[in-house]
């Protein structure tokens, strides 16, 4: 029997120079006994990420039928288990998972009891994580201003990271969450592999150098110096419950 590691994200924290690794060394990790499986746009384009997934989801979020392309997200999440059963360990990355509809978590419930899996998350500190995302999502074509956006229900429940935890507890148990601070104090590529009990010295394939992007941003009004005070409980029992090797959440 094989193992699951399912990367959920969040986005701006360093997602994409993860997928780009395993991505391009998919067929030499095979041969290591790593799988990561391919992933297709609806168009065929080959994808480095598991987008296929959250747009399956999503559409059934948003429509409330299948995807007319990849159909019932489940049936897609049940043919996984058969991949991970076929390898020592497959790799599911996509940052989308991370957010903020309980249908993403959900889905992988079926999972439960079926194979064993680990779900990595990095969490980066919310008021640097908002301006990062806000600014992504204006380059993307978002007209809100920061204050306009942060008064999205969504938006605030995506920066409840004791709720994300709490619907991947729901669906996986507690036991197979592995909560990881962004930026990482090692090399990032490095923690991940750490944290996916992946042997240490793949870090040695091609395309090993992952980027930590704490690109500057510029916000039209600065968040004031309490925002973070409504997420003080919620990052206090992360804390204990999954790092009680911090002092604090974030360092």
């Amino acid at each position: 029997m094989g193992r699951l590691v399912l990367h959920i994200g969040m986005h701006k924290t360093g997602s994409s120079s993860i997928q780009r690794f395993f991505s391009r060394n998919r067929h030499l990790l095979r041969m290591l006994g790593v799988s990561y499986p391919d992933a297709f746009a609806p168009d065929g384009k080959r994808l480095s990420k598991h987008n296929n997934l959250f747009e399956a989801m999503s559409h059934e979020k948003d429509m409330g039928e299948p995807h007319p392309v990849y159909g019932p997200s489940e049936t897609m999440i049940v043919e996984l288990a058969d991949e991970v059963r076929r390898s020592k360990v497959t790799l599911i990355s996509a940052e989308g998972l991370s957010g903020e509809f309980d249908i993403f978590a959900e889905r992988f419930s079926v999972l439960r009891d079926r194979v064993p899996v680990t779900v990595i998350v990095y969490l980066r500190r919310q008021d640097d994580w908002i301006r990062s995302f806000h600014a992504q999502m204006v380059r993307m074509g978002e007209m809100r201003s920061l204050p306009e956006f942060l008064e999205d229900p969504d938006v605030q429940r995506h920066l409840d990271y004791a709720d994300l935890l709490g619907r991947w507890e729901t669906a996986l148990g507690r036991d197979t969450l592995q909560v990881e601070i962004f930026p990482p104090r090692d090399n990032l590529l490095q923690s991940f592999l750490k944290a996916a009990s992946l042997p240490r010295w793949l870090a040695c394939l091609p395309y090993a150098k992952a980027h930590v992007n704490r690109s500057e941003f510029k916000s039209d009004a600065p968040l004031p110096d309490a925002f973070m005070n409504r997420f003080n409980e919620g990052n206090e029992w992360i804390r204990r419950t999954f790092r009680p090797d911090l002092t604090t959440l974030f360092y």
